[in-house]
Order: structure tokens, then sequence, then C-alpha cells
């Protein structure tokens, strides 16, 4: 079982980016909420059936656990293929009435095994609420968490697709969104 690095972004920069981006109104200060959240995992997934078996599993309070199955073969490892390892997307939101897609604030993944410690990995994101900003300002975006655990090893990295967006009552500090890519890197064995 190897062990993963979460490569967190730097916070700060991304909120004055996304606070600066509307720099023409004029000089307001409001309320601000920040929702946000985990839209979908990319990356080694395995689907291991003979002997010790393995499969990766992504629990969400929304959606709960879900097998998640490579889709493919990864590049240069069509050994790991015929043995069930492999890469793939999984889908981490759940929807909205109006059928619009609402992230997962917390992620559990781990590797469920029939022989051996089953060793959860967990990430998590809790935004800022109750802010009280003008346009330009820098404020704390949330906090990421992270719970190291075991992972697929050897086979790449995995990303987590993750979107935020301000909420506010003025017009220019409302709607601002943040797209980003968190690496998730195996580091040791």
């Amino acid at each position: 079982m190897r062990t993963a690095t979460f490569i967190p972004p730097v916070l700060s920069t991304l909120a004055a980016l996304l606070a600066s981006a509307c720099l023409l109104a004029p000089a307001q200060a409001a309320a601000v909420d920040i929702t946000g959240g985990f839209y979908a995992y990319s990356g080694p997934l395995v689907n291991h059936l003979t002997g010790d078996q393995v499969h990766s599993v992504f629990s969400t309070p929304d959606l709960g656990a879900v097998n998640a199955n490579p889709s493919e073969a990864i590049p240069g490892f069509d050994f790991a293929w015929r043995q069930g390892y492999g890469q793939g997307d999984v889908a981490l939101f759940s929807r909205a009435a109006d059928n619009s897609p609402v992230p997962a604030s917390t992620v559990d993944f781990y590797l469920d095994r029939t022989f051996g410690a089953v060793v959860h990995n967990s990430i998590a994101f809790t935004p800022s609420t109750g802010l009280d900003l003008q346009v330009g300002q820098t404020f704390k975006l949330g906090t990421f968490s992270f719970a190291n655990g075991g992972w697929i090893g050897d086979l790449g990295d995995g990303v987590f697709n993750f979107s935020a967006r301000t909420s506010s009552s003025v017009a220019a500090l409302d709607g601002h969104v943040l797209n980003m890519r968190i690496g998730f890197h195996v580091t040791t064995g």
C-alpha cells in the first residue's frame, strides 16, 4: 500500500485573484458567502477480482459509497490493465431540485480489500461564510483538509476537479467562479 501527498493550492493568491476580478466597480462593502466543492476525480482506479480483491471506492455525503472502475489502460501500463488496474473518471456531484450539479464538500476514497486493512483518504473543503468584503479585498476562500491513507501507487497521479463561487447581494461581489484542479501525488511505498 502506498501513502500519498495532497498538493494544496495557494488559497490567498487564488482568493485575491477572485476578488480582484471585479475591480471596475466602486468600493462597497457587503456580505459574501462562498460555496464550493469537488465535482470529479480523474486518475488511477482498480477493480482487481482475483486473489486479494481490491476495488476503488469513493464516498460522499449525498451519493454514499460508489465503486469506481477503470475505463481504460494507463499508457505504458498495459500489463496492469489485464489485472484490473487502469484510469478513469468518477463523478462526485449530486443534483439539486432544479437539476443543477451540487459539488461534494467531502470525499472519502479508499481501496476496499478482501485481505488487509482499509485505510481511508479524505479530502474536504469548508467554505468561508459571512465575510464582510469590498471589491479587490483579499479574503480567505475557505479551508481544504486532507486525511492521508492508502491509494494505488506507481500508476500516475490523480486529480480532483474543484469549483468555488461567491454569493452576495452586491452584483460586483456575486457570482464569481473559481475552477481548479487539485493534484494527488503518490510519494512513498
